[in-house]
């Protein structure tokens, strides 16, 4: 093969990948639509004229192509479930438990544990991806969550979300975890086409991940945040702030609302103002997931069967929400926004 078309296939990857970062999560293009679409048109023709296409091409986002089945993968590390509390009383006896145990390790350990100190995210309505990078950086499995141990390979599905990274600067295998959702924007958009229109923004999403059809995934324009490294053969983070700074340093989007707290009061002042807002996002959300910042402090706090001690969600007072919402949508237009 030409060195000099191979070498200028991994410069148009390299720069179309990053004019895709700038303008999908970014939001803040370098170069006009017109442009972009003259580089890709360029690589497609070398990729078709060499057969020579790197795995993490943005020719490989859209594949035409229906799959026959769903394949298994046993992921690298579980993807718990987590506990939920119905109202703040609930998080509170939650915080008095936390507390109780790190007071009675220091009082065994010379290596004292930090005061409390608690992480708050939003809980996306949407469907769990579990997307794994090489030792090269490189996307090479995405998943869908499962029975948590095992789940469905959906790597070509997600690949489709214009704003999951390809490749990313890491030299480590490791998986990080994501939840995709469709828009309101998305969702509009979609129903004004669709033959059978869709119900909800969740299933619109969760829909279109496991779908075997993946220019159908496509035509639904998913988006993705993600807040979790699950799996990590690289240094280790001290902390949650230090794991989603990571995540963001690498080219994940994020939601920008990330929030420290270390009380209950401010707990409760946070869920209020995220209930403030629902209604003014252009996605769903369930709930606020409350997590303990410090790693040393999650290890000392364990596990039960089925969920890590050291995160809760609270999610009643939005469910709540939801509930009229769709109540009201059912008299006023038979509507039914079902879950």
């Amino acid at each position: 093969m030409d060195k000099n078309k191979e070498n200028r296939i991994y410069e148009l990857v390299e720069d179309l990948n990053k004019y895709a970062y700038q303008y999908y999560v970014l939001d803040n293009p370098e170069i006009s639509d017109k442009e972009y679409d003259l580089k890709y048109d360029e690589l497609k023709r070398l990729e078709d004229e060499t057969k020579f296409i790197l795995p993490y091409s943005p020719t490989q986002r859209v594949g035409d192509v229906v799959l026959p089945e769903f394949k298994k993968y046993t992921h690298k590390a579980s993807l718990w479930s987590l506990d939920k509390s119905q109202n703040v009383e609930g998080i509170r006896e939650w915080h008095d438990r936390n507390k109780k145990a790190v007071e009675q390790y220091n009082s065994v350990h010379e290596d004292k544990l930090p005061p409390l100190r608690y992480v708050l995210t939003k809980k996306f309505d949407g469907l769990t991806i579990n997307c794994t990078y090489d030792e090269n950086g490189i996307l090479v499995k995405s998943a869908t969550r499962g029975t948590g141990v095992i789940g469905e390979d959906i790597t070509a599905q997600a690949k489709t979300i214009r704003t999951l990274p390809l490749k990313i600067s890491n030299k480590h295998v490791l998986e990080v975890h994501g939840e995709a959702v469709m828009t309101k924007e998305a969702f509009e958009e979609y129903n004004r086409t669709a033959q059978v229109p869709l119900k909800n923004l969740r299933n619109g999403a969760a829909g279109a991940i496991r779908n075997l059809n993946v220019l159908e995934t496509a035509r639904r324009k998913l988006s993705a945040y993600f807040y979790d490294v699950g799996y990590n053969e690289g240094p280790k983070f001290n902390t949650y702030i230090e794991m989603m700074k990571f995540i963001k340093d690498m080219g994940f989007p994020q939601d920008p609302y990330i929030k420290v707290c270390t009380s209950i009061e401010e707990i409760e002042e946070q869920f209020e103002y995220v209930k403030s807002i629902r209604d003014d996002l252009n996605y769903d959300i369930d709930g606020v997931v409350i997590v303990v910042d410090d790693m040393k402090t999650r290890d000392v706090l364990g596990y039960t069967i089925k969920f890590p001690k050291w995160a809760i969600v609270i999610c009643s007072l939005l469910v709540y929400v939801f509930y009229v919402i769709r109540v009201r949508n059912i008299i006023c237009n038979c509507n039914v926004y079902s879950k």
